[in-house]
């Protein structure tokens, strides 16, 4: 469990940038780690899709999800 808690601090490193840049609204740090928490839970639904079905287009869901994230995240333009 340590190596995932570290993965995703490092991962909050690079994903700070977006916040810094205002291209993000700011979010509390437990909103912060839900998302965290929902975007994982996500990958791995769509691997064990895949793992059912490996003709699943992962590529796609992934998109598809991160996409919908980051479009939910979006700092208000303006």
């Amino acid at each position: 469990m340590e190596s995932l808690h570290q993965a995703a601090g490092e991962g909050r490193c690079v994903g700070q940038r977006p916040f810094d840049a205002g291209d993000i609204a700011p979010m509390a740090e437990a909103q912060i780690q839900i998302e965290v928490r929902l975007l994982t839970a996500a990958m791995d639904g769509i691997g064990l899709q895949w793992l059912l079905d490996p003709s699943t287009d992962v590529a796609a869901a992934v998109t598809v999800c991160v996409d919908r994230a980051v479009g939910a995240w979006r700092a208000p333009s303006g």
